[in-house]
């Protein structure tokens, strides 16, 4: 056998034939083509079944046919799954991240829960995350959907999520969360300086002998 070619016949299964049996029929020179049929589970009827042809193209069995795939010749989906934050949550409260956030002292533990939208292998939508103010690189986070930071310092963050589809096409506008975490009192400039005065004044006064040690 040289050369292999499949043919199909609906609802009944794979058959293998012998490319020169063809030919040789075709010009009149043999009456008949011998085959080898696949039937049940080696032929139609199995979801994994498919087979290559010389021309490179992957045939699968179809209720009313063959379907016929080049590997080749299969367009990109540049259509990038939207993103949306739906869920923040700051020192065991939840948040409205529609607005800026303004955390209070002490709400230095923030999580984020977000997702995308694909109607095309929703399964194999793709994140990344960075929290600008601390990361950074973009951090992978693969199909996970929860971004969590712990023991955040005071100051001001922009949290952006953004999402692939499953041909690796990235939504690069991605979607921002504004953050401003609110120092306590003793973490402030005022308190510095004022401990900033009050360390000058009491070394000035030893110096010109004001306490007595």
């Amino acid at each position: 056998m040289n050369v292999a070619t499949f043919g199909f016949i609906p609802f009944a299964g794979f058959f293998l034939l012998n490319k020169q049996n063809v030919d040789d029929f075709f010009r009149g020179k043999i009456d008949h083509v011998e085959c080898t049929a696949y039937e049940g589970p080696e032929g139609y009827g199995q979801e994994n079944s498919a087979c290559r042809t010389l021309d490179g193209r992957i045939w699968f069995p179809g209720s009313k046919g063959l379907i016929a795939v080049d590997p080749t010749n299969i367009p990109v989906n540049w259509v990038v799954p939207p993103v949306n934050i739906y869920r923040v949550r700051a020192g065991g409260a939840e948040l409205d991240c529609s607005k800026p956030l303004i955390l209070k002292p002490g709400q230095q533990d923030i999580e984020f829960s977000y997702t995308a939208i694909s109607f095309i292998s929703p399964e194999k939508i793709r994140f990344r995350y960075k929290l600008e103010g601390l990361d950074r690189d973009w951090i992978e986070a693969g199909g996970r959907r929860l971004a969590y930071y712990a023991n955040l310092k005071p100051g001001r963050y922009t949290f952006h999520v953004t999402a692939c589809n499953a041909d690796g096409v990235w939504n690069q506008a991605g979607v921002p969360v504004q953050i401003q975490l609110l120092p306590h009192f003793h973490q402030t400039v005022w308190f510095r300086l004022l401990c900033g005065v009050a360390v000058v004044g009491l070394s000035w006064a030893v110096t010109a002998g004001g306490f007595a040690i």
